[in-house]
């Protein structure tokens, strides 16, 4: 139970830490560049790619069309053409 305990409390400091620096860095990026709109477009940004990873795996899982052997066949050729070129 303490090892569970100590990967929680772990994983929710790391997390807490990386979001914060993700925010801070954003909030001062936006206004070292004097555009305050660069939080928001970069929290839009990543909420559109999470969704389009989340409806792939929905996809690739449930999907009639694209199915794992598939989409790892893509993976692979992509992979050994740009190892191997």
């Amino acid at each position: 139970m303490a090892f569970l305990s100590a990967y929680a409390f772990g994983t929710i400091a790391t997390m807490a830490v990386t979001a914060t620096l993700i925010g801070e860095g954003t909030r001062k990026a936006g206004q070292f560049f004097q555009r305050p709109d660069i939080p928001q477009k970069l929290s839009l940004g990543s909420s559109v790619l999470a969704i389009a990873i989340g409806v792939m795996c929905y996809l690739v899982r449930f999907g009639r069309g694209i199915n794992s052997e598939m989409l790892s066949d893509k993976i692979n050729t992509f992979h050994h053409s740009v190892v191997y070129h």
